[in-house]
């Protein structure tokens, strides 16, 4: 199960696909070789919108290569929006920290990406995010 976590609010949810090419109900999205994918549509696009403060970003695996993560045009520094995928019904502290150690492992291996790139994730680890969520289900 793929779980997204906001680049806004840090309010980490499960990813869905609600209907692309085909038309179907909202489903579960499952990890692809290229990022995220819906059974039924086929890979997906890398944006999702926070369904608790609405804000449009990208979906960034930090378990895939730099040559797949999000390209951007320069001077701009989107939100990033770190998925991970984990077992379903997983606790929420568990959740927060598996997405804190997979953005710094990314981290720690992403000289070749860019300071720029660094700068965009960096502020996963300076919010301390898994403190300050605004929406506990």
């Amino acid at each position: 199960m793929l779980y997204v976590a906001c680049g806004g609010c840090r309010n980490p949810s499960p990813l869905y696909c609600s209907s692309g090419v085909l038309l179907h109900g909202p489903v579960l999205a499952v990890q692809g070789p290229m990022g995220a994918q819906c059974p039924y549509c086929g890979p997906m696009l890398p944006w999702f919108v926070c369904g608790f403060c609405g804000l449009q970003q990208m979906v960034f695996f930090p378990s895939l290569p730099p040559m797949l993560a999000p390209q951007w045009m320069v001077g701009q520094v989107p939100n990033l929006a770190p998925a991970v995928q984990a077992p379903p019904g997983i606790e929420t502290s568990q959740l927060n920290a598996l997405i804190t150690n997979s953005v710094k492992g990314f981290l720690e291996g992403a000289t070749e990406v860019g300071q720029e790139f660094g700068t965009a994730l960096g502020s996963w680890l300076q919010d301390e995010w898994q403190n300050r969520l605004q929406s506990q289900w």
